[in-house]
């Protein structure tokens, strides 16, 4: 998670609800920030405990989970891992919404558009949690723009909409390293 180039993600609780005001870093989740340079990390978190997915017939992970009485094709399984599929899922979303995006160009929309978790501090949850506002911003964002030049095409709306509630993205994180502004 040290590495600039990765995605570190961490994990998010939900409770499920839809609305995004109750969600915590969930307890397993590793927090920032790392200990080798000091850096804020996890970079973002996203929705990782009590997730809905598929368990493979005859797989050890489905055999534990069966043990433990959560049997079925499909099972509610938590971690990071969990999370991190919740990001790649969203980061190919918004790839297919600008496919000029370089991974560093992704990493800052992801950033850029996520949301913040008022209760968490800023290296426990990183930049936020990721929102689907990635992919709007993504589609506004022209990478051959010159050197020194702004990204963005039109005004992006700084915001994601969840269940008629706008909720802010937290672009303060991190803007002067973000080729964005």
């Amino acid at each position: 998670g040290n590495s600039p180039s990765a995605f570190s993600v961490g994990a998010a609780r939900t409770f499920n609800t839809v609305t995004r005001e109750d969600d915590r870093v969930a307890a397993f989740s590793s927090r920032g920030p790392s200990w080798y340079d000091g850096t804020a990390k996890p970079d973002f978190t996203a929705p990782g405990q009590n997730l809905l997915s598929v368990a493979a017939a005859g797989s050890t992970l489905r055999a534990v989970q069966e043990e433990r009485g959560n049997t079925g094709n499909y099972m509610h399984l938590t971690g990071t891992s969990m999370a991190a599929a919740v990001v790649s899922g969203l980061a190919s979303l918004t790839l297919e919404a600008n496919r000029s995006l370089t991974p560093n160009a992704l990493k800052a929309v992801l950033q850029y558009s996520a949301i913040n978790m008022p209760t968490e501090n800023f290296l426990t949850q990183g930049a936020g949690e990721v929102s689907g506002g990635a992919i709007a911003l993504a589609q506004t964002i022209d990478t051959s723009a010159a050197v020194g030049q702004p990204w963005l095409l039109t005004n992006a709306t700084p915001e994601t909409v969840i269940r008629k509630r706008s909720l802010s993205w937290r672009t303060h994180h991190d803007a002067a390293a973000s080729p964005l502004c």
